[in-house]
């Protein structure tokens, strides 16, 4: 089966458009989170494709992949068209990961790695630290307008990248992998301040253990180390939202010369 026939062919180019949207805003924070209904998440995609197929560049067509474009190529490009919107909406997702090591790694320092909590954008269990330092870039990827950018950056891209354009896989699955390998590096970046006071509050109690031994020393050490953590945190919280706003300036960034090259 081919499509020769120019109502199929706007409705190829809209399923193109759409699966590369819905790529962009299925992984995308906030857009693809669970608590999102199902047919939002379906039908935004479909509402933007609508008012974006025409921006597609004139001459693409069957032409432009060298062959008449058959049902099981059709399906191949609609997945490659959400797969590049997908890879795009990830390099968001990272940044994610690396407030949610953040604040696993602090809380496993002062002692709250026990408290647990359900993160409302992924529905999953997660420390108290980590929910509240991703819901924190979230909130700072809303009111930055970042998500706005995001979906402006989705419709450029089919103009630059028309569908069928194969991107450079190597460069992609390079990208990725560094951001992957910097969820950790990054994260213990943000948390080595609290871990430096966990650090030396343990070295002030084994002293105080040493040479004063009727203290109780594991009374005092972990309501110590969790007030002087908190406190930290919350005199950190002005320098974390200045990282996030860079982080979110790199991902617009990334994605930028991901989809316009």
């Amino acid at each position: 089966m081919t499509f020769e026939f120019p109502l199929l062919m706007n409705v190829v180019t809209f399923l193109t458009v759409y699966g590369r949207l819905a790529g962009f805003l299925v992984f995308a924070p906030v857009f693809g989170a669970t608590h999102v209904p199902v047919p939002v998440r379906i039908l935004l995609p479909a509402l933007i494709g609508v008012v974006v197929s025409p921006l597609l560049p004139a001459d693409w067509g069957p032409q432009a992949l060298g062959a008449a474009l058959s049902l099981p190529l059709l399906t191949v490009l609609i997945f490659a068209e959400f797969l590049l919107g997908a890879v795009a909406a990830l390099q968001v997702q990272f940044f994610v990961e690396i407030w949610r090591m953040a604040g696993d790694i602090i809380a496993s320092n002062i002692g709250l790695s026990f408290a647990q909590q359900v993160d409302p954008s992924f529905e999953m269990q997660d420390t108290v630290l980590g929910v509240v330092l991703t819901q924190l870039f979230v909130v700072l990827f809303l009111v930055a307008g970042v998500h706005l950018d995001l979906i402006r950056l989705a419709v450029a891209s089919l103009q630059q990248v028309p569908p069928g354009t194969l991107l450079p896989a190597a460069d992609l699955a390079e990208t990725s992998c560094r951001l992957a390998g910097r969820i950790f590096s990054d994260g213990l970046h943000l948390a080595l301040p609290v871990m430096g006071i966990v650090l030396f509050v343990q070295v002030g109690l084994g002293l105080i253990s040493k040479f004063a031994q009727e203290i109780e020393v594991l009374m005092l050490a972990l309501p110590l180390q969790l007030s002087l953590g908190v406190l930290v945190l919350a005199l950190l919280i002005p320098v974390f939202s200045g990282v996030i706003h860079s982080h979110l300036d790199e991902v617009l960034d990334l994605v930028t010369r991901l989809v316009t090259p």
